[in-house]
């Protein structure tokens, strides 16, 4: 299990350590703190490493999380719920964010 929520990603963060991990990376849409493009760079990245990744993106989000801030907290339940139960293979947002080729956007 792994997850990040408003993550500080910078270019070149490892990613080799997610191989054959399920992990979520919720980002606000708004962050002017930690950077939405560097995160779904990492993404991509962590996905070549074989990690299931997936990026969910908060329309009009911010790194407070004061924006949309019931979104954030429901998501980020909703995630961590998910990634608890690693036996059973990832569902509802998880998997969504996982199959999905480019970011959710919620």
């Amino acid at each position: 299990m792994c997850s990040h929520f408003v993550p500080w990603l910078p270019t070149g963060e490892p990613t080799a350590q997610l191989s054959g991990k399920t992990a979520v990376v919720v980002h606000g849409e708004h962050d002017r703190v930690t950077s939405p493009r560097a995160s779904a760079d990492y993404v991509r990245r962590a996905r070549a490493d074989r990690a299931r990744i997936g990026m969910i993106v908060i329309r009009k989000g911010d790194d407070a999380m004061a924006r949309r801030s019931s979104l954030w907290h429901r998501t980020v339940a909703t995630v961590v719920d998910e990634l608890l139960h690693p036996e059973v293979p990832p569902r509802g947002l998880t998997a969504a964010g996982c199959s999905a080729t480019e970011p959710l956007l919620l």
